[in-house]
C-alpha cells in the first residue's frame, strides 16, 4: 500500500502559545475581547431564527421577538468594537500556528514506553467522538442547546474512560480467533489512549474539556485552524473543530486544511490534524511514531463519502467494501428531530433502543436523499476511527475490537466509536 504523495505533513514542534512572541499572543487576546460582544449578540440572534419545539408556539414567537429586538441593539452597540478587533485579529493570524497546546501537569506519568522484544504487542485505545459543540445559535440548528453546559457533562462523561486508563495496565490480550468484530455499549470504553474530538468549534466550550481532559490524559491539541484570509481567498472564521487528547507524550504536530470548503463549511477552517507521539523505545533513543486515526471524512454526498480516495490509504475496520459495511456496523448520525425524546437522552435506554430494527430507524439518521431503506437498516455511519498498516513495516496493527457508544446521549447527535487497536513488532 503507496502512501498519498503529500501524507504524512511536515510537522512543528510544540510550545504552549500558537503565537512565537507573548506581545502577539496578548493582542489576540485583546482582538478577541473586542469581538465577543458582538459574536454573542450575533450568534443568539441565529439561534432564535432555529426552528421552534415548544408546544406554545403563540407564546414563543412572542418572546422570540422580544429577544430579537434586545439582540439587535445589542449587536449595534458591539460593531464599534468589532470593526477595530477585527483589523487587529486578521492580520495576527499570519503569525499564529494553526492549533493550541496543553502540556501536561507537573504530576502527570506517561506509560512506560513499549519495549520489544520484552513486551510484544502493546494495545493503543482510540475515541473519535463528534460533539456538535458548535456556538449556542448554531447549535440550535441541530436540536442541541447550552454548548457550554453540554461542554462540562461530556468532559464529566468522558472522565468516566480516562480514570481507568490512568492507572490500568498498557499490555495485550493473547489475539483471538476470527475477525474483530463490533458492539454496541452505553458507557466510554475503557483503557483509551487517546481521545479525538470533532466538531469542538466553540472556544469557551473547548477550554472547558481541556480543563477536564488534561489532568487525567497529558497533554491536548485544541482550537485547531487556519484562521483569517486563506489562499483562495477565502475568509475563515471558525477553526476545525478537532481536539486531541493523548495520554502518550506528543513530540510534534501538523495541521493542514482542506482545500474546497462549500455551503455551511465555507467559513470553517476544515482539516487534517496529524502529530507524532511517543510510544515506543528503540535502540539509541529514537522513537516511533503510531498516529492517532483520522476521522475528518464526512461529505455531503453519501456517493463521494463511500468512493472517497482515503479508503485507498487507511484501513476502516468497519467497512468490507463500497457501499459494503460489516454485519456489526452501525450508523453513527442520530435523527436531529428525536434527540430531546427521553430514550434518546439516556445511554442505557438507547442503546436497548439500537439494538432493535424499530428503534434505530426511528433513532438513526439514513443518507441524504436515498431511497427504500435496505434491510436490515442501520442508518449512516458518518463517524470513521481508520488506521494504516504498511506491509514489511516497523510495525504492524491488528484490530482487536471496535464499539459504538451512546454514552453522549442526549448531549450530541452523533454516537461515539471506540477502536482498540493491537500493535506488535517484528522479532
Amino acid at each position: 500500500m503507496q502512501s498519498p504523495p503529500d501524507w504524512p505533513p511536515t510537522p512543528g514542534g510544540l510550545r504552549p502559545s500558537p503565537f512565537p512572541h507573548p506581545a502577539l499572543h496578548a493582542l489576540h487576546r485583546l482582538a478577541r475581547a473586542l469581538l465577543f460582544p458582538a459574536y454573542w449578540a450575533l450568534d443568539q440572534l441565529l439561534g432564535c431564527g432555529a426552528p421552534l419545539a415548544r408546544a406554545n408556539h403563540r407564546r414563543a414567537l412572542r418572546a422570540a421577538a422580544g429577544a430579537v429586538g434586545a439582540l439587535l441593539l445589542l449587536l449595534l452597540a458591539g460593531l464599534p468594537l468589532a470593526l477595530p478587533g477585527l483589523l487587529l485579529w486578521l492580520p495576527l493570524q499570519a503569525w499564529r500556528r494553526p492549533f493550541c497546546y496543553r502540556p501536561p501537569p507537573e504530576c502527570w506519568a506517561p506509560p512506560a514506553p513499549w519495549r520489544p522484544p520484552a513486551e510484544p504487542a502493546r494495545c493503543f485505545g482510540f475515541l473519535s467522538a463528534n460533539l456538535c459543540l458548535l456556538p449556542d445559535g448554531l447549535a440550535r440548528f441541530n436540536n442541541l442547546r447550552h454548548s457550554q453546559r453540554r461542554a462540562e457533562a461530556m468532559g464529566a462523561v468522558l472522565l468516566a474512560g480516562l480514570r481507568p486508563s490512568r492507572y490500568g495496565t498498557t499490555g495485550c490480550s493473547p489475539p483471538g480467533p476470527g475477525t474483530p468484530g463490533g458492539t454496541l455499549i452505553a458507557a466510554v470504553p475503557t483503557g483509551l489512549d487517546f481521545v479525538c474530538l470533532q466538531e469542538v468549534f466553540d472556544l469557551r466550550a473547548a477550554h472547558r474539556l481541556v480543563g477536564r481532559l488534561a489532568p487525567y490524559l497529558g497533554p491536548v491539541l485544541y482550537d485547531v485552524g487556519s484562521f483569517g484570509l486563506q489562499p483562495g481567498p477565502h475568509l475563515k472564521l471558525l477553526g476545525s473543530g478537532l481536539l486531541l487528547a493523548s495520554r502518550y507524550p506528543l513530540l510534534r504536530a501538523a495541521f493542514r486544511s482542506f482545500p474546497q470548503a462549500r455551503r455551511e463549511d465555507a467559513l470553517a477552517s476544515k482539516g487534517l490534524l496529524s502529530a507524532q507521539v511517543r510510544g515506543k523505545s528503540q535502540r539509541g533513543g529514537a522513537t516511533a511514531r503510531p498516529r492517532p486515526p483520522s476521522a475528518g471524512l464526512s461529505p455531503a454526498d453519501h456517493a463521494e463519502e463511500q468512493e472517497h480516495e482515503l479508503f485507498s490509504h487507511f484501513r476502516d475496520p468497519c467497512r468490507l467494501g463500497t457501499r459494503r459495511e460489516q454485519p456489526w456496523a452501525l450508523g453513527t448520525l442520530l435523527n436531529t428531530s428525536t434527540l430531546r425524546h427521553s430514550v434518546a437522552c439516556s445511554s442505557e435506554m438507547l442503546r436497548r433502543a439500537l439494538e432493535q430494527e424499530e428503534g434505530r430507524h426511528r433513532y438513526l439518521a439514513g443518507p441524504p436523499g436515498e431511497g427504500p431503506r435496505t434491510k436490515p437498516w442501520r442508518g449512516r455511519r458518518v463517524d470513521y476511527v481508520m488506521y494504516r498498516g504498511v506491509a514489511g513495516g516497523p510495525l504492524s496493527p491488528e484490530v482487536e475490537h471496535v464499539t459504538f457508544s451512546t454514552a453522549l446521549a442526549g448531549l450530541t447527535d452523533h454516537l461515539a466509536v471506540g477502536l482498540r487497536l493491537r500493535v506488535s513488532a517484528p522479532p
